[in-house]
């Protein structure tokens, strides 16, 4: 009898594994008049659901047929900062009592009018205020009051010393840079020794607070202009699920192990609620069974009073499969609280041919091989280089199961052990019940 019911178990087994409705998109948005060059943007979200693999994608009609499509990056018009020197002579340095002090510039003939300047200066760990004006029709006009500068090495490896400012038509300008700050003061000893009339020397000591001035090196006008450019490439992000996080105490590092939903990954974002921060970290990736390192990067935070910088993200070479490990060096700091790590894969479109009496076309994936190749490619890349247009399409709503993520080669079995297991399975399930009715009538008589 138990021979019966494992043979049930397997024939069930494989009946659910062939009757599985394959997970699918319907393609929507097709016009149905004329045929068109259709462009689908690919959701991260749907990759994920369709087993986290390009090269795995499929397009069919509605007749079942294979739809041939060409997979492209997405570009997007993005914008480069050209920084144009604007030179300029000093006129005027004067220090003030404060610490502080006062530069007048003018601009040569033939410089152009500037958006910017950078300051230069030796000094370290300061945190100064500057003013900058701007003359007009004879008077001083202030054009950015009150602004920021500081060195933090001490505390992060950080310099903000440039200004930008609206354009003027102004030729001269006026730096005035605040009083010292409290980094730039120290006690001085001094000792004073006086001689009296009988020619006896006596020392006085006292202690005072000495101001160190203000340096600069020097200071650079510029202007700054965005020139639209084609082909930037767009990414896509996911956040990794179950994110746990591992304390090496002898080498102070947070060490993350990572599993990707989607491939190839390009980069990784790190989420931190912490306002100020700067952390080394080292990516590694998978290779077999070891770890072997794949980056290195910096990622950093600072939120101050009118100024803010944040690059919490590192981009490295192609992670094509495997898990990836995330090092924190933590140094001295207390662990750097991470709410989230995001992975970043590049944004990609399907390029296809849609044709009415085709509608609509179903977005699927098979469980394993390399990218399809199509004698329609060619034609399609022609048409899409001749700046053809593109009829943007959608998906629907995700249809059967979500596929496993980034399946390995031949993870799942083929189709004919399935047949053959059913076949074996209802063998045995005869079998069983053929021996279960003997015994029955042999205890009968």
């Amino acid at each position: 009898m138990k021979y019966a019911v494992l043979s049930a178990a397997l024939l069930l087994l494989a009946v659910c594994e062939l009757r599985a409705e394959p997970c699918s998109f319907t393609i929507t948005g097709l016009p149905g008049g004329d045929a068109v060059l259709a462009s689908l943007e690919l959701p991260v979200s749907a990759l994920d659901d369709l087993g986290g693999r390009v090269e795995y994608l499929r397009i069919y009609d509605v007749q079942r047929r294979e739809t041939p499509y060409l997979c492209v990056p997405l570009t997007t018009k993005g914008q480069v900062t050209h920084r144009e020197k604007c030179p300029s002579k000093v006129l005027l340095v004067r220090e003030k009592a404060d610490g502080g002090m006062v530069v007048d510039f003018e601009l040569l003939d033939d410089a152009p009018q500037p958006t910017g300047l950078t300051i230069d200066t030796p000094l370290r760990r300061f945190e100064q205020l500057v003013t900058l004006s701007g003359e007009m029709d004879g008077s001083w006009q202030v054009l950015l009051p009150d602004a920021l500068i500081f060195e933090s090495s001490g505390l992060l490896a950080m310099r903000h010393n440039e200004l930008r400012f609206p354009m003027t038509s102004c030729r001269r300008f006026r730096l005035d840079i605040g009083k010292v700050s409290i980094e730039r003061q120290a006690e001085l000893r001094q000792v004073t020794r006086v001689i009296n009339a009988d020619g006896v020397v006596s020392s006085v000591e006292s202690t005072v607070v000495r101001d160190e001035a203000f340096k600069i090196g020097a200071v650079e006008f510029w202007r700054e202009k965005a020139v639209t450019v084609d082909g930037a490439a767009k990414s896509q992000v996911y956040s990794v699920k179950n994110l746990q996080r591992e304390w090496r105490a002898e080498k102070k590092q947070s060490v993350y192990t990572l599993t990707p939903t989607c491939y190839p990954v390009i980069g990784l974002e790190i989420v931190s609620p912490e306002r100020n921060y700067q952390r080394k970290l080292h990516v590694q990736r998978e290779e077999g069974t070891t770890m072997q390192p794949w980056h290195s990067g910096t990622v950093s935070a600072i939120r101050l009073q009118g100024f803010e910088r944040i690059s919490n993200g590192v981009n490295f070479p192609e992670v094509t499969a495997g898990a990836i490990r995330v090092i924190i060096d933590e140094h001295d700091n207390p662990p750097l609280e991470i709410s989230e790590i995001r992975l970043r894969i590049l944004a990609r479109q399907l390029l296809f041919f849609a044709e009415p009496q085709r509608v609509p076309y179903q977005l699927t994936a098979v469980t394993k091989g390399a990218a399809p190749v199509y004698e329609q490619q060619a034609i399609i890349k022609e048409a899409w280089a001749s700046k053809a247009p593109l009829q943007p399409v959608a998906l629907g709503e995700r249809q059967g199961t979500p596929m496993e993520l980034a399946p390995a080669e031949g993870a799942k079995l083929p189709r004919w052990v399935l047949i053959g297991v059913l076949a074996l399975a209802a063998a045995a399930l005869a079998f069983g019940v053929f021996k279960a009715a003997q015994s029955a009538q042999v205890a009968e008589e």
